[in-house]
């Protein structure tokens, strides 16, 4: 270390850590509502009650109000919770999906099977966030 320099304090180090998780946080959710802007209702289960546009728009709006939530420390493990938990719940309309677009171009396919993996990086990572949430 030259003489002089500055060396940030653990506070400093752990905010600027705070910053960047907020920024994937957000990152996050601007991916959800992206994918419920561009999804539609075509993602959903027929069969479901109050028709697919209704579930569709009501799982983009508990989408961002979960990504808010996980945003504050006094919500983040309730909101990484819930969003844990609508990860489950939207993981039968993927399944659809997938089955749905057995037709479909190739490429569609590989996007609609891709997903069903990546599904439980989500898993994953909103009961990392309630942990990590937990123990600060």
């Amino acid at each position: 270390m030259r003489r002089g320099e500055h060396v940030p304090s653990d506070a400093r180090v752990e905010e600027a850590a705070d910053e960047k998780r907020s920024v994937a946080k957000i990152d996050r959710a601007a991916v959800d509502l992206e994918g419920v802007i561009s999804a539609g209702a075509r993602l959903r289960r027929p069969a479901l009650p109050f028709g697919e546009r209704f579930w569709t728009y009501a799982s983009g709006v508990a989408e961002v109000a979960i990504g808010i939530g996980i945003l504050r420390q006094s919500t983040r493990r309730r909101a990484a919770l819930a969003a844990f938990w609508l990860f489950v719940a939207v993981y039968p309309a993927n399944l659809y999906m997938a089955w749905d677009w057995r037709d479909r171009d190739i490429s569609e396919q590989i996007v609609s099977l891709g997903r069903l993996p990546i599904q439980f990086l989500f898993f994953a990572w909103a009961l990392a966030v309630a942990r990590e949430a937990d123990s600060n």
